[in-house]
């Protein structure tokens, strides 16, 4: 339940700029701001970003992985090798009549890619590898820790879409993003994040308030 329902302050909206959060540990990737948070969830907006992807066959996360992991090794264009950034992000897009299910339409791996590489990207050389933009998006994110195993995923899936119904919250069933910000030998403190979007409507509400806290903020300075 929101903390703030149990006689708390009301958590503010962040307007501080968008930043790179201490879980990253010193990598780059995609800037956030905090929204909200609750004992569930923490409302996120991630600021425009920039990916290279692979798709693949459900479940057959190595095959795509490894295709990129050559690609940021220097299997592209210019020969460039980039840092490995943060996160490795899987995003799975589920038939539109079994939201609720496991009817995998899209299995999708992507790494980050820092923005000092703009605007001179390398252009990947494996026809299955591609570059992507992504517009700033309003998300809603559960963290858990361990070596998470497919049903660590799917339980912090279902957890995350029972806590966004109760808070009456609209967001995107048909999809959903997995988060991961540790290297396989890691055994300990890791960090997995299930992400869902926010729906078209509750984005705008989220962004419009944030714009508005924004101009406040502005006016009360200036007085």
């Amino acid at each position: 339940m929101l903390s703030w329902f149990k006689g708390e302050e009301k958590p503010k909206i962040d307007t501080s700029e968008f930043h790179i959060p201490e879980f990253y540990r010193g990598a780059d990737g995609p800037l956030i701001k905090v929204l909200e948070t609750c004992d569930d969830y923490e409302t996120r907006l991630y600021d425009k970003s920039q990916w290279v992807s692979s798709n693949a066959p459900p479940g057959e996360f190595m095959s795509a992985f490894w295709r990129l992991y050559s690609y940021i090794g220097g299997k592209n264009d210019q020969g460039k090798k980039m840092d490995m950034n943060m996160p490795v992000r899987i995003h799975v897009k589920l038939s539109e009549d079994d939201a609720d299910g496991t009817k995998v339409e899209v299995f999708n791996v992507s790494f980050f890619l820092s923005s000092s590489l703009l605007p001179n990207l390398p252009k990947p050389l494996d026809e299955k590898v591609f570059l992507k933009q992504e517009d700033s998006r309003v998300t809603y994110v559960a963290h858990f820790s361990g070596m998470a195993k497919d049903k660590d995923w799917s339980d912090s899936r279902c957890r995350l879409m029972q806590a966004l119904d109760r808070d009456g919250k609209s967001y995107v069933r048909a999809e959903y993003f997995s988060a991961g910000y540790d290297p396989p030998y890691k055994l300990w403190n890791r960090r997995n994040e299930m992400i869902l979007l926010a729906a078209d409507d509750q984005a705008d509400d989220q962004t419009e308030e944030v714009e508005k806290t924004k101009e406040e903020n502005t006016e009360n300075e200036g007085n």
